[in-house]
């Protein structure tokens, strides 16, 4: 493993412990505003289609509702597509958009979120 590797992981596990400390004693925010970014760039480094890294950010982002959902976040705001992005070729623009109403129409026909 890179050092560069081990400190990520380390330095990661230790804000994992204090967010959940933090929720421990009880100091839940009542919004969490999430920008998702780099998905496109986290494909491309391990040589996959940008479209999977669109695909894993999806499935992070259902994983991010489920956990303010869990711990009684009131609100949450999730940032998927800046105007920047609309510089992105046709294909792509339309890959991600579909993306983002089958996210949608799954997580709203799925009971466990109300």
């Amino acid at each position: 493993m890179l050092f560069k590797d081990l400190m990520h992981r380390l330095l990661y596990q230790g804000y994992e412990r204090l967010l959940a400390s933090e929720i421990e004693e009880g100091l839940i925010p009542a919004h969490i505003a999430v920008i998702m970014d780099g998905n496109r760039r986290f494909a491309e480094k391990l040589g996959l289609d940008k479209t999977l890294g669109h695909c894993h950010g999806a499935d992070i982002c259902e994983n991010v509702i489920d956990w303010c959902w869990e711990i009684g976040v009131k609100q949450l705001t999730l940032y998927a597509f800046s105007t920047e992005n609309f510089r992105r070729s046709e294909p792509e623009r339309k890959s991600i958009f579909n993306l983002i109403a089958s996210k949608l129409d799954e997580i709203c026909a799925d009971e466990a979120h109300p």
